[in-house]
């Protein structure tokens, strides 16, 4: 398939977003193509690459007893994408998306935000494995739809980070994937990129945790299929 600006967005918007659509996107584009094109008509523009994008810290999941982050909170990006945000980000833009993470079952323990993990777009996409030829990482200007009102406008400034994949018939592939996410998973670990909820944006994103703990984060799951 050719990459261009449309054929990228349609393989976005068309392929199905299971755990091999990070799969499915190299292979349609491989090489990181479709980072020359925006990827949403909503979004402010491709991705620079000199920006700086965020990863929100959210508890209980990100984290381990001893507060250090988990694999499995980085994996998604060589399944589906980790979901990201950029510096260009208004408050609205980051309070909707840490919305939509907080949300939980009824019955479900409240979830909260420990903070945000500052990332180098450019230092994202020069991460290197010896299984994947070139660049490890694409980051795309993938912007999200509102969790439970589709109909709402999209979430411009959100972004995500995907892993290239390896030829399909590649032995012992899935391992091989987890040990090349390593490399991003122990970029990300690094606590010095780490900025706490108190301290980021100064502490504007506190007051979510406060509502999250009162129960303003609690859905019925019936009310919503």
């Amino acid at each position: 398939m050719t990459s261009d600006c449309q054929s990228c967005r349609s393989s976005f918007d068309s392929l199905p977003q299971n755990d091999k659509y990070a799969e499915a996107l190299d292979l349609s584009h491989p090489n990181c193509a479709c980072e020359n094109f925006s990827l949403s008509q909503f979004s402010p523009g491709k991705v620079d690459t000199g920006e700086t994008i965020y990863r929100m810290i959210i508890l209980p999941g990100d984290l381990d007893d001893l507060e250090r982050l988990t694999f499995e909170s980085v994996k998604t990006a060589y399944k589906n994408g980790l979901s990201v945000f950029r510096e260009c980000a208004s408050n609205e833009d980051i309070r909707f998306l840490a919305e939509d993470r907080l949300f939980v079952k009824k019955g479900t323990r409240a979830r909260t935000i420990h903070g945000f993990i500052q990332l180098s777009t450019k230092e994202v996409r020069e991460l290197q494995h010896l299984e994947i030829a070139g660049r490890m990482c694409c980051v795309y200007d993938q912007t999200v739809k509102r969790k439970f009102d589709p109909d709402l406008p999209h979430v411009a400034t959100h972004a995500a980070i995907f892993q290239r994949s390896l030829p399909p018939k590649t032995d012992d592939k899935k391992n091989k994937l987890q040990k090349a996410c390593e490399v991003l998973f122990n970029y990300m670990k690094e606590k010095s990129r780490w900025i706490d909820v108190t301290s980021f944006r100064e502490g504007l994103f506190v007051e979510l945790n406060e509502a999250s703990l009162a129960g303003k984060y609690v859905y019925d799951p019936a009310a919503h299929r």
